[in-house]
């Protein structure tokens, strides 16, 4: 499993952070076994980020949300329609 491999990874390097941008939920439950798996040897966890799409954003993949609609609070929304894996496939 993925995150066996990350928990190796971390007992033998000992990062103070550690970035995780797969997406909800996916990154929240390897983030959870993580912890778990490193609690369970005793190891200190390093500082967590769920960063979710900030990564695509900021290379370019995933397109930000138009200023009208980051002024106007509606950002969640125009991610949402542009998204596979939104409500009803995005089509809203």
């Amino acid at each position: 499993m993925i995150s066996d491999y990350l928990v190796d990874h971390i007992v033998k390097n000992q990062p103070k952070f550690v970035f995780l941008g797969l997406g909800y939920p996916k990154q929240e439950l390897i983030g959870l076994s993580i912890w778990e798996k490193l609690q369970q040897q005793g190891v200190e966890s390093p500082l967590m980020f769920f960063l979710g799409a900030s990564f695509e954003f900021y290379t370019g993949q995933k397109k930000r949300a138009p200023e009208v609609c980051k002024n106007t609070g509606l950002n969640g929304d125009t991610a949402l329609s542009r998204s596979q894996n939104a409500p009803g496939g995005g089509t809203f």
